[in-house]
């Protein structure tokens, strides 16, 4: 109940909402979209996102200080009227004046170039950071994916093998026990060792399920639909 609530607090809902839950867990291969999985992670990673804005800024730190270095020319050109007036030399001429100008940055050594190096140092951390971020997000989309792959192997040999072995043997126990040829004991070991495989059937499906919410928190899509496409079902528990 106080998971609903504080459940209910993120979701912005009154405090007594009714939670819908399904006792019902599928299973998903999601080993195939880890590639595509990685990706939307890293578009919608805001860490990324930072540095790649960074990665913009140095470089074009790096281009004003480089352009600074060189030589820069203007060009002007004017057109003035004038009116006459008395003992104006010209008697009121138009002027028509053009001029070229050159700017040589005269610390190109010691200023424009530094701006440079420093940019190009600040760059090389931040791409540094981006391939380290990069390299984060892989690995624990990748710890996800694997461990994920693990519980559903898990659960479908639990599924497949160890329930119906265990099911037949408390069955044919509780036959035996009917017939006065084993002991009560015997039946409440066979009928603990169902009961174990049973829970541990439904505790892999559970951490399948776990993993799965953590792998769509990651990436900000459903795991099994990361582009529009569905995906194979596995067992249910």
């Amino acid at each position: 109940r106080l998971a609903e609530v504080r459940l209910n607090g993120l979701l912005g809902r009154g405090p007594d909402s009714r939670i819908e839950t399904s006792s019902t867990i599928h299973v998903h291969d999601v080993s195939e979209a880890a590639n595509l999985l990685f990706e939307t992670v890293e578009r919608s990673s805001a860490k990324l996102q930072e540095l790649v804005h960074l990665t913009d800024e140095w470089e074009a730190r790096e281009r004003v200080a480089r352009n600074r270095a060189l030589p820069t020319f203007t060009f002007s050109l004017s057109y003035r009227q004038r009116n006459a007036v008395a003992g104006d030399p010209v008697v009121g001429d138009d002027f028509l004046s053009a001029g070229v100008g050159v700017n040589v940055p005269i610390f190109r050594g010691r200023k424009q170039l530094a701006q440079a190096a420093e940019a190009r140092a600040n760059l090389s951390w931040v791409e540094a950071r981006k391939t380290e971020e990069c390299q984060r997000i892989r690995t624990e989309v990748q710890r996800i994916v694997v461990e994920m792959d693990l519980h559903k192997q898990e659960h479908e040999l639990f599924t497949e093998e160890i329930l119906p072995q265990t099911e037949q043997a408390l069955s044919s126990v509780r036959s035996a026990y009917e017939a006065d040829l084993v002991d009560f004991s015997d039946l409440l070991n066979a009928q603990s060792i169902w009961l174990d495989a049973k829970l541990m059937h439904f505790h892999h499906a559970v951490m399948h399920a776990k993993l799965l919410a953590e792998l769509e928190a990651l990436a900000g899509v459903s795991a099994s639909n990361p582009h529009g496409k569905e995906m194979s079902e596995g067992d249910q528990s």
